[in-house]
């Protein structure tokens, strides 16, 4: 039987959450090392030595193999999160259409984020927040199941909300971490299309390279590769998120495509117009 408190001379643990299945106990702990170190984790009767010396130990079952009891309490949980967040959000009627994210599934995505903050069990081993545990809490949520791509344009909408921002770097995939504007970038990482106008070069970047507001960014290069000219236009429509973030991939909405091709061709009669002026620049 798992302790509600435990101490040795390395660690203390305190149980907050339990589980039982088939009369074996999961339990949520939070463990606090003596050097004041913090980690919250799950174990089951497994990490319960016969041996009295060595105790109860909260990081693994005696023969260093999580039992099945641990991923069915996982799968419980979620389950229980889920059900919480139907009943409170009804999202039963979402609907995946895009480019609509309702408030409510917005809501719901941050409400997971921020009980994570708090250190509260949604499921997975620790409290670690990845979007796949999103996911598949929120799967079970929603009649019509959710996709990855529907859970990131979320919380690239939360991103620009201020809200929320996913982590940088193979460390951090899909993780979300406290708003930090430093994830804002200013400079354009790649063209959503390029052409040629003439002896002109002309690229337009996409929303998704990090403007903020988000925006189209259409820029004029003459022969000698001089930025001779620049339009922006703000878009209306979050972007779907992709998972390539190639370009070609991206899927905006018809009337913000529709406003860069007409903003592409009063440039392009820009190019006509002054194209000797811009050649000498």
């Amino acid at each position: 039987m798992l302790p509600e408190t435990y101490a040795c001379e390395y660690y203390d643990a305190q149980l907050l959450n339990k589980v039982i299945i088939d009369g074996h106990e999961v339990g949520y702990f939070k463990v606090i090392a003596k050097t004041d170190y913090v980690e919250y984790l799950l174990a089951c009767d497994c990490c319960i030595s016969d041996d009295k010396d060595s105790g109860f130990n909260p990081w693994g079952s005696v023969n260093g193999k999580r039992c099945k009891y641990i991923y069915g309490a996982m799968a419980l949980r979620r389950y229980e999160v889920a059900q919480e967040l139907r009943g409170k959000y009804e999202l039963d009627d979402f609907e995946l259409k895009f480019p609509y994210i309702s408030d409510a599934f917005k809501d719901a995505v941050f409400e997971l984020f921020t009980r994570s903050q708090n250190n509260e069990w949604l499921g997975g081993h620790t409290n670690y927040l990845s979007g796949t545990l999103v996911s598949a809490i929120l799967k079970m949520a929603v009649e019509f199941g959710v996709d990855m791509e529907t859970i990131w344009t979320c919380v690239h909408i939360l991103e620009r909300e201020g809200k929320l921002a996913s982590g940088t770097g193979s460390a951090y995939a899909g993780i979300l971490v406290p708003y930090d504007k430093r994830h804002k970038r200013k400079n354009p990482e790649y063209p959503y299309l390029e052409k040629e106008v003439s002896s002109f070069k002309v690229k337009v970047f996409s929303p998704l390279s990090g403007f903020d507001p988000l925006e189209w960014l259409i820029q004029v290069f003459n022969s000698q590769g001089k930025n001779v000219y620049e339009k922006r236009i703000p878009i209306e429509y979050i972007p779907k998120w992709t998972a390539s973030r190639g370009a070609k991939d991206e899927n905006h909405h018809p009337v913000d495509i529709a406003r860069m091709n007409l903003g592409l061709a009063e440039t392009e009669d820009k190019i006509w117009k002054n194209s000797i002026e811009w050649s000498k620049v």
